[in-house]
């Protein structure tokens, strides 16, 4: 899914400063679902059949589900927001939202307290400095692509091998 690793936004990020041409999330899936979903997550159940499953004892087969016991209210509302998210990621082609607003709308529904998990006790375990400095690293790194620095400093270094698109 699109969602799934930083890269495949990334790239989709790419593709619409080069070309101009916005990739939703309901296009991805569209395109990568048969292989990526479908085939690779057959594939990771055989490895791990093959790997770990002859192994398993029978008493961890036989035990009680989770999913037999009702779901608690802090446990719909994650539901809720996930399905809530997914519904918007897969019809992003009729309200044309990019994908990393619906993901930060998700961000910020769940880190909230009352509306998402997250008690206030929990919340104020979070590492807010680590996330700050984060947040420091993308800025310098489009201050210094506003700039046009980081192509100045590649353009000035002969990389063997390697072709840079020029703008």
């Amino acid at each position: 899914m699109m969602c799934a690793n930083p890269t495949k936004p990334g790239v989709a990020g790419q593709l619409e400063r080069v070309s101009g041409q916005v990739l939703y999330w309901g296009e991805w899936f569209e395109w990568m679902f048969p292989v990526m979903g479908l085939l690779r997550t057959g594939l990771c159940f055989g490895v791990i059949y093959l790997l770990f499953g002859r192994r398993l004892p029978k008493v961890l087969q036989a035990s009680a589900s989770p999913a037999s016991q009702p779901l608690d209210p802090a446990q719909r509302r994650v539901l809720g927001l996930l399905l809530l998210g997914v519904a918007l990621w897969a019809s992003d082609e009729l309200h044309h939202l990019a994908p990393v607003y619906v993901a930060l709308t998700l961000v910020a529904l769940y880190t909230l307290p009352g509306w998402g998990p997250l008690p206030f006790a929990q919340l104020r375990q979070v590492n807010f400095p680590f996330l700050f400095y984060i947040a420091a690293l993308f800025s310098l790194g489009s201050a210094l692509e506003a700039s046009g620095l980081d192509r100045r400093f590649i353009g000035a270094h002969r990389w063997e091998g390697s072709a840079l698109p020029q703008r």
